[in-house]
């Protein structure tokens, strides 16, 4: 297709008249060396950019790079002076060095021009340029907001004006002009991105990106909010003239950049823009003083609404994690209104005998479909049919039947079925279960024929109403149990195509009223702890003296925790932030910090890469709306409670232009924060859906934390925080001791014939046991939890303390850590719905080591003080079980600890609780801890199954009130269970049998210990807990109720042996044997690419090559292209095989071929513990150079092997001998 073709398809030109198309080519025909082409956008007065459309046209920029073109970043300060027509240009790279400048002259305008103007002398890098433009050269497009202009820019000589000719030279100015000089210049602060579309020795085409700051007071540049700018630069070079095809280019260019800044395939002008934006308020009679959508506007679920609100009244649907936007039908096209009454044009066009529906309004969500690419809008509520007001019908179902029969006639295109909603058919008799079922198999239909029709015409958002299940008022408990269908439904087998977060609940008798002191019913929702987010305008601390935001070193220590805790804080730098809400007084919202007197409206935000990042790895800045999560932990110091999630680019930008939306209201933020504090959980929709008298008990429950006082003082909470790391030191102690034994024992090389382990972590935390795999010498660790904070928390988290212990320690085995649910099954399909969404590298970590078509398997797996968890139903045992089996190698060992549910049933035989109090400093009663039981078992002796569940408070981990639900763990069920999926018991007893048999040896044998570390460790941690206090007592209390599992997968029939060896064979090679082989340490290296790094560290560690040459710089050489390793096909090695080739320079500058070709060797032991061995060959001819390497396959990660000779020391790199014949003879080409 010719550009003259393309350009008549571009959507820009229905906005621009003809004759503007001709005097824009007659301006751009005019470009030369000395004057550029512009397009400007957002040029028409009262058009902007906000902040939200800079970062994504910043990243879309930075995408458009990788497609080589150019791009960069600077940082520059223009002092410009303006004398008619002209601007007077100084500019200079950074602000810095205009302070470095001007540090010794007053802060006068034309003084600090006049000292510029002097450092030109000596400074070549500082240069006048004279911008001059020309009114006839400016060509308005207000009907898109752009502006094409040509500006004519040389460098001059200070004599070319009679001013700036006498600041130079000394002469004395008047006050008159000196003053007309102060008002005349100004400063302007650029950062600029620039990405060159185009650039030859004859053109270039450029977008330019900036952010400016513009004032005429030098000292007020860091006060000035931030303006943002989007431009198209076009200038040729060496005399050479303008081309038509690159106007067409530019043209090309601005279309793309206009659907990027308005986030739809289809441009919408201003004119239409202000039109429907007018149209909508005139249709739901909305005030113009509101600058956001007039919509009802849910609220958090806290208990009070639970118990007393939503039973019987209320109807509920999933809360997807998109975008609200209201959808309008004007003259019969399809538009959607942003909350910031931004519009966007659907594309839709409807034929014109559905006429009747122009003026609907749909209240929705616009949700992106990654896997689909496209969009979905899901509505959940309908404002008008056509000319009818259907907001004033009080039953919710009835508008969305009028929400129905829109979709139906309008928004089901061909190819599409769309969803037919049925109710359920009610009997006499009401069975909730078959309601709840029914409601379950039309979710299963619903998401299915979603999926299907999302398959036809993509070019438009597929438009939908939710599903939603009403209740009938037959059982009070009927909502509970549709919303534990609904999660199950979503966390089970239903592939819902997008990322639920949370559960909304619509009333089913209220008319669709905005104003919530009008509204006798609110709309309520319900989201995960994880989940459940509060907005908040931020400022971070400064340098009162320099007005720079503040880095503070973490210096502290905390002396409850081992010594990898207290490396995790050591020097870490973070921000200051404190957190604002929007209090409304006279009509005026301001900023006020958010419960200041409860000690939480101070966050410290560590840094990384010398910024605040939020968790999608974007940067954070100052005086933004930003929105957190709560981690509800006492454990946690309370400034380190809040977790940044994103930012809120449509409350930063009421912010900035109305002084509105300072985050959450104060009164919503309250709400919220009680919501966080005292969450319902889905745990308790659990019991509460069991009806009858489990209903009854769990309002009871929650009723009677509604009075409890919910918000503890900032005094108060610290004084807790320091309390229970006291309170817990010697239990801890003595927990971790036990822990110790069970994993020293079964994961030490030196108890499996020398052969390093690999361990699978099930239920990590905050990675309590890394300091014991260490020590024991592991191959690999892989850690997983539901509770990502636990993992990222940067003082100590999972990671945070494993990034310490490879700081500090020699050789750390590799350790990974990922987001999993071990409710759920193992593999990335499942846990993107269980856990709501991902980031890229959890999704990599999942896809590496969960794959379904080749799972890793494990030497161990640990599950410490977790599994109790997972006996909640029978689907979540089920799907344990599975991933035990899937992960865990054929005699490999599963180590577990918990409560043990006889122990526990004993305490509560008689009672309903088992509680232990304590009397604290104050000489108050508090309790220690409580077992509340909630199962229902009439004989103690019966196996315990699935489902027995219990409420536990602990003191020093729950704040006071707080209870979690776990389920007994019975070790006759378990060894029942576990026999089914081939695991036999091999070891257990109870902590307080343990405590007995070790009393001698922790209080006496270990005080005599000679390695000072062991001594500190077992002795001066563990031998307190043997003394009768107060808190010891009430702690062994605790403590025996515990304990400890070991189960091994049995050994199936061994392999043929001609086949590979597991090195326990004769004739066979252990090389897994330390005594004979070893594993270097490649901690320095990238683990996403250890196919290449460990060919690389054996040439390295045998001088083929320079320790000075790079990995890429490697690849490169060899002509290879560097991939990670799970996109390395067998293909990928054959050429690695061929290609290595290697020659030295000798005497006389000749070369000497040392190396011309590898073979290469893979180890994999399969899940019996037997070795896999494969082998890619090199092709070439030249036999005596090709070399050997043997590398060590664990799923995608690949290590080195070296022999260790006791004569030539380590070999990594091996001519033809005894073990390569091995190698042949028992392996198979790959």
């Amino acid at each position: 297709m010719s550009k003259k073709s393309d350009i008549k398809m571009l959507q820009l030109f229905s906005f621009i008249p003809k004759d503007i198309v001709k005097s824009i080519s007659s301006v751009f025909s005019k470009t030369d060396e000395n004057k550029e082409f512009e397009f400007i956008f957002f040029s028409k007065k009262g058009t902007y950019m906000n902040k939200e459309k800079y970062i994504l046209l910043a990243k879309y920029l930075k995408i458009m790079s990788k497609t080589h073109k150019f791009i960069n970043t600077n940082l520059t300060l223009d002092i410009g002076y303006s004398s008619d027509n002209n601007v007077y240009r100084i500019s200079v790279n950074d602000i810095k060095n205009v302070r470095n400048i001007i540090k010794n002259v007053q802060n006068i305008n034309y003084v600090i021009y006049k000292r510029l103007l002097y450092e030109m002398k000596t400074d070549k890098s500082l240069k006048l340029l004279k911008k001059t433009k020309n009114e006839e050269d400016n060509i308005d497009i207000d009907n898109l907001s752009l502006k094409a202009r040509l500006s004519e820019e040389i460098f001059v000589e200070p004599s070319e004006n009679k001013i700036l000719n006498d600041l130079l030279t000394g002469k004395t100015i008047d006050l008159e002009t000196r003053n007309k000089l102060n008002e005349n210049i100004f400063f302007r602060l650029k950062e600029r991105t620039s990405l060159f579309i185009e650039e030859t020795d004859e053109h270039f085409i450029r977008i330019d990106l900036t952010m400016t700051k513009t004032t005429k007071y030098f000292d007020k540049l860091d006060e000035i909010r931030p303006n943002y700018e989007l431009e198209i630069e076009y200038g040729v070079k060496n005399k050479k003239f303008v081309k038509p095809e690159h106007l067409i280019t530019i043209y090309e260019t601005a279309e793309k950049l206009l659907k990027i800044t308005q986030q739809s395939s289809f441009i919408v002008s201003t004119e239409l823009s202000t039109n429907i934006v007018q149209y909508y308020r005139e249709l739901i009679n909305q005030d113009v003083k509101f600058t956001n959508l007039y919509g009802r506007q849910p609220v958090s679920l806290e208990i009070q609404h639970a118990t007393t609100e939503i039973p019987n009244k209320y109807a509920l649907s999933d809360k997807a994690d998109g975008d609200r936007h209201f959808l309008i039908i004007h003259n019969l096209c399809v538009y959607l209104l942003t909350k910031n009454l931004n519009v966007k044009d659907t594309g839709i066009v409807l034929d014109k005998s559905l006429e009747k529906y122009n003026g609907s309004v749909l209240d929705g969500e616009y949700v992106y479909v990654k896997s689909e690419r496209r969009h979905l809008y899901m509505v959940f509520d309908c404002l008008r049919n056509g000319s009818t007001d259907v907001r004033v019908l009080p039953k919710l179902m009835e508008r969305l039947e009028n929400a129905d029969k829109i979709i139906e006639e309008c928004f089901i295109f061909e190819g599409q079925k769309g969803f037919k909603y049925k109710k359920p058919v009610l009997n006499d008799v009401f069975n909730i279960e078959k309601v709840a079922t029914f409601y379950g198999n039309e979710i299963n239909n619903f998401y299915e024929i979603l999926k299907e029709d999302m398959k036809y015409v993509k070019n438009y958002p597929l438009i939908r109403r939710k599903y939603f299940m009403e209740v009938f008022g037959a059982k009070s408990w009927e909502i509970f149990r549709y919303s534990v269908e609904l999660w199950n439904r979503y966390t089970g087998k239903t592939k819902f195509p997008y990322v639920l977060d949370g559960i909304i609940y619509q009333p089913l008798e209220q008319v669709y009223e905005v104003n919530p002191s009008n509204s006798k019913l609110l709309d309520y929702k319900w989201k995960s702890p994880t989940h459940n987010s509060m907005d908040f305008y931020i400022e971070f601390k400064k340098d009162p003296k320099t007005k720079e935001i503040l880095n503070v070193y973490d210096n502290s220590l905390n002396n409850e925790e081992d010594e990898e805790k207290s490396e995790t804080v050591r020097n870490q730098l973070y921000r200051i932030c404190n957190i604002f809400v929007g209090r409304t007084s006279n009509m005026r919202e301001q900023p006020v910090p958010f419960e200041e007197n409860y000690g939480v409206s101070e966050v410290y935000l560590y840094l990384k890469n010398g910024d605040v990042l939020d968790e999608n790895g974007d940067v954070i800045t100052d005086k933004t709306v930003v929105e957190f999560y709560y981690i509800n932990d006492m454990n946690i110091m309370p400034q380190k409670r809040w977790v940044p999630m994103r930012t809120r680019f449509d409350k930063t930008e009421s912010v900035e232009r109305f002084g509105r939306q300072y985050g959450n209201s104060e009164k919503t933020a309250t709400r919220v924060w009680r919501s966080m504090v005292n969450p319902v959980l889905m745990e308790d929709f659990i019991e509460l859906s069991k009806g009858n008298k489990s209903y009854d008990d769990k309002i009871k429950d929650m009723n009677s934390k509604i009075s409890h006082q919910l918000i503890v003082s900032i005094n108060k909470d610290k004084k807790y925080y320091q309390k229970t790391l006291l309170k817990r030191e010697n239990l801890n102690n003595y927990h971790n001791f036990i822990k110790s034994i069970i994993i020293y024992t079964y994961t030490n090389k030196m108890y499996n014939s020398n052969i390093q382990l690999s361990v699978l972590d099930y239920s990590v935390g905050r990675g309590g046991d890394i300091y014991r795999y260490y020590y024991t010498s592991v191959s690999y660790v892989v850690g997983f939890d539901s509770d990502n904070n636990g993992l990222i928390a940067p003082d100590n988290g999972a990671i945070s303390r494993y990034t310490a212990l490879r700081k500090n320690k020699p050789n750390v085995p590799k350790m990974y850590f990922l987001q999993a649910d071990g409710k759920c099954l193992l593999n990335y399909d499942d846990q993107i719905k269980a856990l709501s969404g991902m980031d890229s590298n959890n999704k990599l970590l999942l896809q590496k080591f969960f794959s379904k078509n080749k799972p890793e398997v494990f030497d161990v797996i640990n599950c410490q003080f977790a599994m109790h968890y997972f006996l909640q139903d029978e689907q979540s045992w089920s799907n344990f079980k599975t991933n035990v089996k899937n992960h865990l190698r054929n005699g490999g060992y599963f180590i577990a600890t918990s409560f043990d549910a006889k122990m526990v049933m004993d305490k509560l035989k008689d009672k309903e609780r088992y509680t232990v109090y304590y009397d604290d400093t104050d000489g108050n009663k508090k309790i220690f801890f409580d077992i509340v039981k909630k199962y229902d078992i009439k004989n103690n002796s019966e196996m315990v199954g699935v489902k027995h569940a219990i409420d536990v408070f602990v003191d020093w981990i729950f704040e006071e009130g707080n209870y979690v639900t776990e389920y007994l763990v019975d070790i006759n069920f378990i060894t029942k269970e576990f026999a089914e999926i081939g695991l036999e018991l091999v070891d257990t007893d109870l902590f307080s049998n343990m405590y007995e048999m070790n009393r001698q040896f922790v209080t006496q044998t270990s005080k005599h210990e000679s390695k000072a570390e062991t001594k500190k460790y077992i002795y001066n941690s563990c031998s307190p807990y043997y003394d009768d206090t107060e808190m010891n007592i009430k702690s062994r209390d605790y403590t025996f109720l515990n304990r400890y599992y070991v189960f091994r997968k049995n050994v199936k029939v061994a392999k043929d042996l001609s086949g590979g060896g597991n090195g326990n064979g004769n004739g066979t090679i252990n090389f897994y044997d330390v005594e004979k082989f070893r594993i270097p340490d490649m901690s320095k290296y990238d683990d996403e690419y250890s196919l290449y790094n460990s060919i690389h560290k054996i040439l390295v560690s045998h001088s083929m090559i320079p320790k000075s040459v790079k990995i890429i710089d490697f690849v490169e050489n060899m002509e290879l292209e560097l991939l990670q390793d799970h996109l390395i096909t067998p293909e990928h090695i054959q050429q690695i095989a061929n290609n290595i080739s290697i020659n030295h320079l000798i005497e006389n500058d000749v070369l000497e071929p040392v190396i011309d070709g590898l073979n290469i060797y893979f180890i994999e032991r399969d899940c019996n513990g037997f070795d896999d061995i494969s082998y890619v060959k090199c092709e070439n001819v030249n036999s005596d150079l090709t070399k050997n390497i043997i590398l060590i396959q664990e799923g995608k990660l690949y290590k080195p092997i070296y022999e260790i000779d006791k004569i030539k020391g380590m070999k990594g790199l091996f001519n033809q001998n005894d073990i390569i014949d091995y190698l042949n003879k028992n392996g198979n080409k790959l």
